[in-house]
């Protein structure tokens, strides 16, 4: 019987994504513990403010979802015209 280690793993293996996702985690943590690409710098809590910073989201929130809906409209419109049956022209 041939070793398991040995052998190449099937895509979408559960070993292969546990094996990954610890290798993933370990980087983070290191970048975090390290300071590395982590590292912003001094960072104060208090310096944060919070009441613009939710504004910001709620506006590109707001921002995002009006553009959906546009976008849901302009389908709308385009498959209510290619899909409408077509009308009978009036008796002249």
């Amino acid at each position: 019987m041939s070793d398991p280690a040995a052998r190449p793993q099937a895509a979408g293996d559960p070993e292969q994504f546990l094996a990954e996702f610890q290798a993933s985690r370990s980087y983070l943590a290191g970048g975090v513990r390290g300071g590395g690409w982590l590292d912003f710098g001094q960072f104060n809590w208090h310096d944060v403010a919070l009441g613009r910073a939710i504004r910001a989201a709620l506006g590109a929130l707001f921002a995002a979802t009006d553009r959906l809906v546009d976008a849901v409209n302009t389908v709308a419109d385009i498959l209510r015209t290619h899909l409408a049956p077509a009308r009978p022209s009036p008796a002249s």
